[in-house]
């Protein structure tokens, strides 16, 4: 496992990324999702070499998750080092990550085939 600690909100569009399994842009995580990836969460992710980030018309960034980005969402689901955020929209995200863990011992499938 990384040393390096993500924040929730880095650790957040890691795991928005990940589902979207392309490029995004901010607008579009706006939109979809009700965050962006700016300022020291997006730098601190691109120098981790985790997500990949360009910017597109209009000065807006997008940006993609990495193969190293695939491959530290996949050690954080296996080593349950989620973060336990608090109320039910936290207890939700936790039990929606915990059975995407489970489901992937059980079927031996890695993050890239279910996303």
């Amino acid at each position: 496992m990384s040393d390096k600690k993500l924040s929730v909100p880095e650790l957040s569009a890691l795991v928005v990324l990940m589902v979207e399994a392309d490029e995004v842009s901010n607008p579009e995580l706006k939109e979809r999702y009700g965050l962006t990836l700016t300022g020291n969460e997006r730098i601190h992710l691109n120098d981790l070499k985790l997500v990949d980030s360009r910017k597109v018309k209009r000065g807006a960034y997008a940006h993609v998750l990495t193969d190293l980005g695939w491959a530290r969402m996949t050690e954080e689901l296996h080593a349950g080092t989620v973060p336990v955020l608090p109320g039910s929209a936290g207890a939700m995200a936790r039990a929606l990550l915990i059975g995407l863990q489970g489901f992937m011992k059980r079927t031996d499938h890695r993050l890239a085939d279910i996303f």
